[in-house]
């Protein structure tokens, strides 16, 4: 494994931090509540923690009773309400089981009591505010479909039926098309408003048994769909990633998914998503036997960047954020974290805005449970809440660059490298 850190100058450096062989899968996230990006590593022979550390590296520690573990999916979040973020594994033989913080940076078992565990049939999950609760509940996919357990009280789950969804991986959460309810999309192509019942979804108008989740890459304020691996023609369930690619479909105005260009890429390369140079728009990262960056220097619309920090140690996943646009319009997103999702910055949501001229309100609604809500216009730019320090809420704000002011500091970059590289001619 080997990280690659963009300097402030736009110029990368890369640096080995495991000597693992093989890794299933990568989460990132503050596993520890030192308010740094910690990395949970998936490998062939067991788990293992990095902690992020000040200069922005990665030490490696104990990982306790994880150590041994195979596993290859996780997803974190705070389920029993203590502040601490826990952990949901799947192990080699797709049994589930929840992990719960011991406000030491290590992970305890949860009493089986609890009715958490899921056995032989999972190959991802995700720990997400399914009901606007506050509590976090859980979505496993397997072979033989969804299955939901709602959080009771930060203390029992309740499993709801299964649901036939289709083979395939995935669980994306999203509010699709921008009624303010999120909707979940799961296994090769089952879509369903994430709180209604059993029976209440119905398969998509895609039929991708693939890697997918929700990107709005074009800012138009329609969420798109990203697929992490396609297989090639000739191909069906089980496939080998290598004989998969990556892909993208841009949603229409009439709610139909359309290929979107994607630079190319081969066998078994898988794509992330991430504002990777600050201009506002999503780009994109295909990763492979190298890494490239593609820039998104497309058409888009207006957008907003949502940014959160903690006043005290407290988990981010299942924060919240209501916003309010034209003619009544609510746009809801919430963090979530796994490790087959697209890699998304944990305490980061981005809002693609389209023709939205004006945004009314902002509602943050923390994991803790505090709110907060901001009553002005902001648009195109990077905002940023401060959790507040009681239930009463308030608006502790910090402000970021607007893509005008992050578009000079670009072209400045780009002047001042052109100006050493000609003196390095010389």
């Amino acid at each position: 494994l080997v990280l690659a850190r963009q300097r402030r100058d736009g110029r990368w450096e890369h640096e080995p931090v495991t000597g693992a062989s093989s890794l299933r899968g990568i989460l990132v996230a503050d596993l520890n509540n030192d308010r740094l990006e910690d990395l949970l590593l998936l490998g062939d022979r067991g788990v293992l923690l990095a902690d992020g550390q000040p200069a922005g590296d990665f030490q490696l520690r104990d990982a306790g009773a994880l150590a041994e573990l195979r596993i290859r999916a996780a997803t974190t979040g705070d389920v029993n309400g203590d502040g601490w973020p826990d952990l949901y594994l799947l192990d080699d033989q797709s049994r589930g089981r929840l992990w719960l913080g011991d406000q030491n940076g290590g992970f305890l078992p949860a009493p089986e009591d609890w009715g958490a565990s899921l056995c032989c049939d999972g190959s991802n999950v995700l720990l997400v505010d399914l009901d606007g609760d506050g509590d976090m509940d859980l979505a496993a996919v397997g072979a033989s479909g969804l299955t939901r357990l709602r959080n009771q009280e930060q203390r029992r789950f309740q499993a709801e039926p299964v649901i036939p969804a289709g083979a395939g991986e995935t669980l994306a959460f999203g509010d699709i098309d921008g009624d303010g309810k999120s909707e979940l999309l799961a296994g090769g192509g089952y879509l369903l408003r994430a709180d209604e019942p059993a029976g209440s979804g119905r398969v998509a108008a895609f039929d991708l048994p693939g890697l997918l989740d929700w990107a709005d890459l074009d800012s138009d304020g329609r969420l798109d769909l990203v697929a992490q691996s396609i297989p090639e023609p000739g191909w069906r369930w089980p496939w080998q990633e290598r004989n998969a690619r990556p892909a993208w479909f841009r949603q229409t105005a009439d709610s139909r998914f359309e290929p979107g260009d994607l630079p190319p890429a081969s066998s078994g390369d898988r794509v992330v998503v991430s504002d990777m140079n600050g201009d506002g728009r999503l780009d994109l990262v295909v990763a492979g036997e190298r890494l490239r960056i593609f820039d998104n220097t497309g058409p888009a619309g207006h957008w907003l960047s949502v940014r959160f920090r903690r006043r005290e140690n407290r988990a981010l996943p299942g924060t919240r954020v209501a916003l309010h646009a034209r003619k009544g319009q609510v746009r809801t997103a919430q963090l979530v974290v796994n490790s087959k999702g697209l890699s998304r910055r944990h305490d980061l949501l981005f809002f693609g805005l389209g023709e939205t001229q004006r945004v009314h309100s902002l509602e943050v609604f923390w994991a803790s449970g505090r709110h907060s809500q901001l009553d002005r216009n902001v648009l195109d730019r990077y905002i940023g809440f401060v959790e507040p320090s009681d239930a009463s809420g308030g608006n502790n704000l910090f402000s970021g660059p607007t893509r005008q002011e992050l578009a000079q500091a670009k072209a400045r970059r780009l002047a001042r490298q052109l100006a050493e590289s000609t003196l390095q001619c010389r």
